[in-house]
C-alpha cells in the first residue's frame, strides 16, 4: 500500500507530537514525519515527495508565514496547514498567509485529521490537473473558516449542543447576529410576524443555513477586495441562494436538501473572490471584457489559469468540510465537470438552474436553455423552462430577490 507522506512541523508545544502517535495506528495509509526545527522540514519536503505539511509555530505567526512562503515557492505542490493557537484564537479568521488552510489547536484531534484528509483529496485532484496544482500554489490570500464557525460546530458536536445554546454563542457578534435576523425576516420562510429572537431565527433558519451564513458573511467581510462592491456579489449569492431553494421546493424535496441548495447559493462565487483577492488587477480585467456574462468569464479564467471560480470554489469548500452536495453544487453552477445535467443531483441542478435564469435576466438573453449548461430538463410543468422564469418572477415581485445587477456595471465602486 502506497503512503501519503506528511511533515508535522512543531517549533513550539507538543499538540503535533500527541497527534501524531495518535495517528498511528488509526491511519496505516499516512507516513507522519515529525520535526521540530524549520530548516530541517524544508530540508525533508526537498528530498521526499510529500502531500501535506502541518505546522505548529506557537506564537511565533511571522516564521510561520516565511515557512510556509519557503514551501510556497520551493515545493509548490505540498498542502500547507497551519495550528494557531487559543490565544490567537481570533486571529483564525485571518488565517495565515501563504497557508492552504488553518484550524485553532484548541480543536479535536478528529477536526485535524479530517481536516488532513480532506486535504489529501485536493492534493490528489491537483496532481491530475497541472496547473490547478500551480494556481493553488500561487493563492497567497485564502479565506478560512472564522473562529465563530469553529465555536458552533465545536457546540453542536459536544452533547449540550443545541440552537439555545448556538444562539447564545452567535449572540456575541451583533453583525452575524443581524445578517440571520434579517434573513429570517425576509419572507421567504413565510412567517406572518417579526422575528426578532436570536433562538427563534435560528431554530426557523436550521442549523446548516445558520453555518453557512456565517462562512458567506466572513467571505465577504475578510477578504482584502479594495474597490469591489461587495454588496452587488451578495445580493447575487443571496438571489441564487433563494431562487436554487424554491426551484427545489417545487420539486417536492425535503427541507434538507432545500437547506442544501440554500448553502450552495450562498457559497457559489467563493471562487471569485479568491480570484480577486489574489490576482486582483488581472481578474478586474478579465471582469470587464465578459461584459457581464459568466459563461463567457468562466472560459477567460481557464484560459488565464486552467481553472475556472466553480471548481477553485468547491476545492477550498472541501478543505473546508462543506457536504458533498454543496461542494459538487459549487463545483456544477455553470455546469460541465463531464456530467449530463439529468444525472446531476437535485442541488446541484437547482443551484446551475438559478445561476442561468439570474444571467438570463440580468443580461435580457432569450437564447434557448440548450447549448448551456441546462442540456436536460427539470420536469416542473409543461414547459420546464417558463416554470423557472415564473418563481423568479414571483420572487422579484414579492421581495424576496430585491435587486438584479448586471456584475460589469456594478461590481467596481
Amino acid at each position: 500500500m502506497k503512503k501519503h507522506q506528511l511533515v508535522f512541523v512543531e517549533t513550539e508545544g507538543r499538540i503535533l507530537d500527541g497527534l501524531r502517535s495518535n495517528l498511528a495506528g488509526a491511519r496505516p495509509d499516512w507516513c507522519i514525519l515529525l520535526v521540530v526545527d524549520a530548516s530541517a522540514a524544508l530540508e525533508l519536503v526537498s528530498q521526499r515527495s510529500i502531500s501535506i505539511v502541518l505546522a505548529n509555530f506557537g506564537t511565533d505567526r511571522r516564521g510561520c508565514k516565511e515557512f510556509f512562503r519557503t514551501i510556497r515557492d520551493d515545493a509548490p505542490q505540498v498542502i500547507r496547514m497551519g495550528l494557531l493557537p487559543d490565544q490567537q484564537k481570533e486571529t483564525v479568521s485571518n488565517s495565515l498567509e501563504y497557508a492552504h488552510e488553518c484550524i485553532a489547536n484548541h480543536c479535536a484531534a478528529e477536526q485535524v485529521e479530517a481536516m488532513i484528509a480532506r486535504g489529501l483529496v485536493v492534493w490528489e485532484r491537483s496532481k491530475e490537473n497541472p496547473r490547478l496544482s500551480a494556481l493553488m500554489s500561487d493563492l497567497h490570500t485564502l479565506p478560512t473558516p472564522p473562529a465563530l464557525y469553529f465555536d458552533i460546530r465545536d457546540e453542536l458536536e459536544s452533547p449540550t449542543g443545541s440552537a439555545r445554546s448556538v444562539a447564545h454563542i452567535i449572540a456575541r457578534d451583533p453583525a452575524i447576529t443581524a445578517r440571520l435576523l434579517k434573513l429570517a425576516n425576509s419572507g421567504f420562510y413565510g412567517t406572518p410576524r417579526t422575528i426578532s429572537d436570536l433562538y427563534e431565527a435560528i431554530t426557523l433558519l436550521g442549523l446548516d443555513m445558520v453555518l453557512a451564513l456565517v462562512l458567506a458573511a466572513h467571505m465577504f467581510d475578510q477578504l482584502p477586495l479594495p474597490g469591489v462592491n461587495l454588496d452587488v456579489l451578495w445580493v447575487h449569492s443571496f438571489a441564487v441562494a433563494t431562487l436554487a431553494k424554491e426551484i427545489a421546493m417545487e420539486e417536492g424535496c425535503n427541507r434538507s436538501v432545500a437547506s442544501t441548495c440554500g448553502i450552495a447559493g450562498l457559497l457559489h462565487d467563493l471562487g471569485e473572490l479568491i480570484f480577486l483577492a489574489n490576482a486582483s488587477e488581472s481578474y478586474y480585467t478579465m471582469v470587464r471584457r465578459s461584459g457581464g456574462d459568466e459563461r463567457v468569464l468562466l472560459q477567460i479564467e481557464i484560459e488565464q489559469f486552467g481553472v475556472g471560480h466553480p471548481e477553485l470554489g468547491a476545492l477550498i469548500l472541501s478543505l473546508w468540510g462543506l457536504p458533498e452536495d454543496v461542494v459538487q453544487a459549487v463545483a456544477y453552477h455553470h455546469g460541465g465537470n463531464n456530467q449530463p445535467f439529468e444525472a446531476a443531483p437535485l442541488p446541484s441542478k437547482a443551484v446551475c438552474i438559478a445561476e442561468w435564469l439570474l444571467q438570463a435576466h440580468n443580461l435580457e438573453d432569450e437564447a434557448e436553455v440548450t447549448g448551456t449548461c441546462l442540456d436536460g430538463r427539470l420536469p416542473i410543468g409543461s414547459d420546464p423552462v417558463a416554470g423557472w422564469r415564473q418563481i423568479l418572477e414571483r420572487l422579484v415581485e414579492q421581495g424576496l430577490i430585491q435587486q438584479l445587477y448586471t456584475p460589469d456595471e456594478e461590481l467596481f465602486s
